[in-house]
């Protein structure tokens, strides 16, 4: 489950987290904010990849 969790599905699998018996209203409120900060992570990271590219290609582009 927390395989699915982190790596496959992300926020996409809360649902089946707040449905499992199996973890305590505890853990399930940290693992929700776990998974929506390696989310935000992950967002922020490819959102700065795409302007580093952005840039690079409109660099390139002004040189014509």
């Amino acid at each position: 489950m927390l395989a699915l969790l982190f790596v496959v599905l992300g926020p996409f699998a809360l649902p089946l987290l707040y449905q499992s018996p199996a973890f305590n209203r505890t853990w399930k409120f940290i693992l929700t904010i776990a998974v929506l900060a390696l989310a935000g992570a992950l967002f922020a990271y490819a959102f700065e990849a795409e302007q580093a590219y952005l840039n690079r290609l409109f660099d390139q582009l002004s040189h014509f």
